[in-house]
């Protein structure tokens, strides 16, 4: 796969791995992001060098780009399979987004793939007219994401989310940001409930507006070091809750200190470097989810990292 043509334009504080492999990102209008997609095939599953090919499996192929590439198997995968394309699914939801007269052309698609292609994850970001304005004047945006794969590895989802563009960090609001649309790939796969599904979504954005705007209302001013060593910690690791409380404390990241018999909050972060966007003190239940944002958002591996960000809103309530 070209990865010229896919360079890494996202934050430079995420690096970003897929089992264990490399991901590429990019972030653009999406004719500009479909223009680099690669293209999968289903074929027969051969021995080298013999023509029988096995009666229940076939091998997803990554097609070449151009005459000098040769085609690169991707995954074995059962002979009822449903592939469906990256490009596919992508211009489907554009399709959508444009009939629910919400689209325009510019609208910024970030796009994660795996090296071969194997794994793929979209991100639209709506205009102003679906965004929200938080006491502390940044600017979160609503976001429709999607999930996608070529090798049976999951299936393909869609969900909503919220981007705080000053850190870049993606927060979902409620547990249930999942929408109905999950779909196993068999040769039944279809996408006619994309349009309904989409417009569920664009009616969260009140629900969920309730919500964020109930997190920067509450307050809370003491409490947050026990709920770190005894709620966040056993969730999370003593590690990443430690950054956490460091960035609660007085709006700095940095990396904790190791192999040390202290609590999350208390141990030492040393080199700090500040959030962009962080209270010198978090306040609120919102600036807290934030926090907890930050440091799901540099997770590497870019299922466990939704995972973290899924967890959100039940960790917040919990405090």
């Amino acid at each position: 796969m070209n990865f010229e043509k896919i360079e890494k334009t996202t934050s430079p504080r995420r690096k970003s791995r897929w089992q264990g492999r490399a991901v590429a990102s990019k972030r653009g209008p999406w004719d500009e992001i479909s223009f680099t997609l690669p293209t999968h095939r289903k074929a027969d599953f051969v021995a080298p060098g013999h023509d029988r090919a096995h009666p229940f499996l076939r091998t997803v192929v990554l097609e070449p780009k151009d005459g000098e590439e040769a085609p690169i198997p991707v995954a074995v995968v059962g002979e009822n399979y449903g592939l469906l394309q990256h490009v596919e699914i992508g211009q489907v939801i554009v399709n959508a987004l444009k009939d629910l007269g919400v689209y325009y052309s510019l609208m910024p698609c970030t796009l994660e793939i795996s090296e071969f292609g194997e794994w793929a994850h979209f991100r639209f970001e709506l205009d102003d007219d679906f965004a929200l304005t938080p006491p502390d004047g940044h600017r979160i945006g609503f976001c429709i994401e999607i999930f996608n794969s070529v090798d049976g590895s999951s299936r393909l989802l869609m969900t909503t989310s919220w981007l705080r563009q000053i850190c870049d960090n993606g927060l979902v609001a409620r547990e249930n940001s999942d929408l109905e649309l999950s779909r196993i790939h068999d040769r039944n796969l279809a996408l006619n409930e994309v349009r309904r599904t989409l417009k569920t979504a664009l009616e969260r954005v009140r629900e969920d507006g309730k919500v964020l705007q109930k997190w920067w209302a509450t307050q809370f001013s003491s409490g947050l070091s026990t709920w770190i060593d005894q709620t966040l910690t056993p969730r999370w690791g003593k590690m990443k809750a430690a950054r956490v409380h460091s960035i609660c404390r007085s709006g700095h990241d940095g990396d904790p200190e190791r192999f040390v018999q202290k609590p999350a909050s208390e141990m030492d972060i040393g080199a700090k470097k500040r959030v962009p966007g962080a209270p010198h003190e978090a306040k609120s239940i919102y600036d807290l989810a934030q926090a907890l944002s930050w440091v799901a958002g540099t997770i590497e591996n870019v299922e466990d990292r939704r995972r973290h960000i899924a967890d959100i809103p039940k960790l917040v309530e919990t405090i």
